[in-house]
Formats: C-alpha cells, sequence, structure tokens
C-alpha cells in the first residue's frame, strides 16, 4: 500500500458539483460537522473551490478523512458513505 503524502492525492470536485449534492446531503443528515459553519465544506467555498487557497491543516484533515473512509466505501459503496466522501471534495467514482 502507497501512503498518501500530497493534497492532489485525492482530485477535488468542483465546488459547483458539491453544492448540487447539499440537498441530499441535508435530507439524508451526512456529514454535517463538514456542512457546519466551522466544517470543511465552509472553508472550501470561502476558497471559492480552490484547493491552492485551503490551510495546509484543511488540506490534511480532508486527506485523513478520506484515506479512512474510503476503504469502507470501495468494501460497501452506499450513498450515504458517496455524500460523505463529496462533502469533503472528493468524488469517488473510479473509472
Amino acid at each position: 500500500m502507497v501512503e498518501m503524502t500530497r493534497e492532489t492525492d485525492y482530485r477535488f470536485m468542483p465546488l459547483s458539483k458539491i453544492i448540487q449534492k447539499e440537498p441530499d446531503m441535508k435530507q439524508l443528515k451526512v456529514s454535517e460537522v463538514a456542512r457546519s459553519p466551522r466544517g470543511f465544506l465552509t472553508a472550501y467555498k470561502r476558497a471559492n473551490g480552490n484547493p491552492d487557497e485551503l490551510s495546509d491543516n484543511w488540506k490534511n484533515k480532508r486527506r485523513g478523512f478520506i484515506a479512512r473512509t474510503l476503504p469502507s466505501y470501495d468494501k460497501k459503496p452506499t450513498p450515504r458513505r458517496k455524500l460523505a466522501l463529496q462533502a469533503w471534495a472528493y468524488n469517488p467514482k473510479r473509472g
């Protein structure tokens, strides 16, 4: 297994695509912390969807969340897990 070390290891979703998914996230109560005023999605919005504008702290938190969540999604992909990853600007869709 290769250890992820750069923020580019997990490609960022465009903010516009995430915003389209927010109603589903809200309805299913997915990633409430990430969507909160102090969460990742708010920080990503403040950065206008530009990953270069995110702090290293947010990039590290994002990388950690994806690294922890992606194996569960790969094992059993569910709409909730997919939305959770998308709340952190990552689309787990392969191919």
